[in-house]
């Protein structure tokens, strides 16, 4: 796999700008980096339906794989059950503890969206870390789509069909 400079500058970028805002987690953060998640994941639905081949691949990937991540950790739904299951959550709880935020105990504080409005004072530091938590999700269901489209996309230009019947297709 080869990667161009502006891809690489692009995740620099992303990476940095996504630790920024956890450092200084808030509630209009975490709406921003939420709406943006949600833009991301869309257009790459709309991109997978508007293009062919490899691209197609990167980009179906990337929605599946995006929307699918989004869903089970901030799903209103689902973000109290799989959303602290899944290993983003406890990597996020993790890197909460190093980057100094009172992490939220699961028990005593379930649900990100019961309580994620209290975040607007930022009088408390555990509903801060609630902030903390949607910017986080979002930017790992952005970068799950993100290494799920390319993967896609390497394993549709490698593709080898099959011999044992229909056309064969030559991808490039």
């Amino acid at each position: 796999m080869r990667y161009s400079l502006l891809s690489l500058f692009g995740l620099i970028a992303f990476c940095g700008l996504t630790l920024g805002a956890l450092a200084g987690a808030s509630y209009f953060l975490a709406g921003v980096f939420f709406s943006l998640a949600v833009t991301v994941l869309c257009g790459a639905a709309v991109a997978a339906a508007l293009v062919s081949g490899a691209e197609r691949a990167f980009w179906l990937a990337f929605a599946v794989f995006g929307w699918v991540h989004f869903m089970l950790t901030l799903g209103p739904w689902l973000d109290d059950y799989t959303g602290e299951l899944v290993p983003s959550r406890h990597f996020l709880d993790l890197l909460g503890s190093v980057m100094h935020q009172k992490v939220a105990d699961h028990m005593t504080m379930p649900g990100i969206w019961t309580n994620l409005p209290y975040a607007t004072s930022g009088s408390s530091s555990s509903y801060r870390f609630l902030a903390f938590i949607v910017i986080g999700q979002s930017a790992f269901s952005v970068g799950i789509g993100w290494i799920s489209g390319v993967i896609a996309g390497y394993l549709f230009r490698h593709h080898k069909p099959s011999e044992s019947g229909g056309q064969e297709q030559h991808h490039t």
